[in-house]
């Protein structure tokens, strides 16, 4: 029996989700801003003592990598770092954005943008495409700019956004009466039930799985401290 322990910590929401085998069988959301590391680890032996399992019954993690929170995305890799190095499990890394395709549901058959506002009129986004049960990717993870993100949309695209809690985002606000758009602020996704559902998916594929220590962000840009400085003193 595999147990596949999900955990997406790339954004506002933590996500942890479980599946055994092919089936899912928990999951848990907490939509509090800046709680990631006071919360992961009691979320993740609640969700566990809810379906009787201890943590050496996990078998695999999957783990989204980002793009997303810096902080968010450190946060989840040391977790995932220090419960493998107790219980021996490999770790599949999940793109941010994959999850984010993954939650827009069954009902989004076809093409599949997903889009992360990156701030300074900048995204990160990925087309991908659902046939069936499978999210296929298209592109890769990429960061452009808004304009060029516009410019990449075409009727009937499912677009799924994550504005990171930023209040006064305005980067996908032309959006608004568009019907394909599906804004996670609006319809919450089970995102760390997701992660663990690509990792059900991919349980076979060895080559994709890593060891802890291998696992780090896929931030798809440099630490912005320098440029929020930058911003401040202007």
């Amino acid at each position: 029996m595999n147990v596949i322990l999900g955990i997406d910590t790339s954004s506002t929401e933590l996500g942890i989700g479980l599946f055994r085998d092919n089936q899912a069988i928990a999951s848990y959301s907490r939509f509090i801003r800046n709680s990631h590391a006071e919360h992961i680890t009691q979320a993740v032996i609640m969700l566990l003592n809810s379906c009787a399992l201890d943590p050496a019954a996990v078998t695999h993690i999957a783990a989204s990598e980002g793009p997303g929170s810096f902080t968010g995305l450190r946060i989840g890799m040391a977790f995932v770092k220090g419960f493998c190095a107790r219980n021996g499990v490999r770790v599949l890394p999940v793109s941010s954005l994959f999850i984010l395709a993954h939650g827009a549901g069954a009902g989004a058959q076809g093409r599949i943008v997903a889009a992360i506002d990156a701030r300074r009129d900048e995204v990160f986004c990925a087309r991908f495409r659902r046939e069936g049960k499978n999210i296929i990717r298209e592109t890769d993870d990429a960061l452009i700019e808004a304009a060029g993100f516009r410019a990449l949309l075409q009727e009937g695209d499912c677009i799924v956004t994550d504005t990171m809690g930023f209040e006064r985002s305005a980067v996908f606000g032309f959006l608004a009466d568009t019907a394909g758009h599906v804004p996670v602020e609006r319809h919450p996704f089970c995102r760390g039930l997701s992660c663990a559902a690509a990792g059900a998916a991919q349980i076979d594929t060895n080559e994709l799985w890593k060891e802890p220590i291998d696992i780090l962000p896929r931030y798809l840009r440099a630490f912005t401290a320098p440029y929020s400085r930058k911003e401040h003193a202007s």
